[in-house]
C-alpha cells in the first residue's frame, strides 16, 4: 500500500472510513449495499478499499485483503498506518490510487 499524505486523504476522511468500519455488521447480517448507504461508506468505496477488503471490511481470501471491520485498532493507529504503511498490504494498481473524489 502506498502512503497517503494528509493532502490526499484527510484525517477527517480516515475517521469517516473508521466510523464506517465500526458501523458495519458481519456480512451475514447486513446487505451487500451497506458500503454505499453512507458518506463514510462512499469514501471506503471511492478509495478502493472494498476491492481487497470487501464491501463491509470482511476481508477476502481471493484478494488477500485482511478483515478490517470492526476495527480492532484505535483510530490513531489506522491514521499512522495510512500515512506510513509498514508493507503488510500488497500494492494496488496506480489507477486505484488516482480515483476521482
Amino acid at each position: 500500500m502506498p502512503p497517503f499524505s494528509s493532502e490526499k486523504v484527510s484525517d477527517a476522511e480516515v475517521a469517516d472510513v473508521y466510523a464506517f468500519l465500526r458501523s458495519v455488521k458481519p456480512a451475514a447480517e447486513s446487505p451487500s449495499s451497506a458500503a454505499s448507504a453512507s458518506k463514510e461508506g462512499q469514501l471506503y468505496k471511492n478509495y478502493g478499499c472494498y476491492e481487497c477488503h470487501g464491501l463491509q471490511g470482511q476481508g477476502s481470501a481471493s484478494t488477500g485483503g485482511a478483515r478490517l471491520g470492526p476495527p480492532r485498532i484505535p483510530l490513531s493507529a489506522l491514521v499512522s498506518y495510512i500515512r506510513q504503511p509498514t508493507g503488510e498490504m500488497t500494492p494496488y494498481a496506480a489507477k486505484v490510487a488516482k480515483r476521482p473524489n
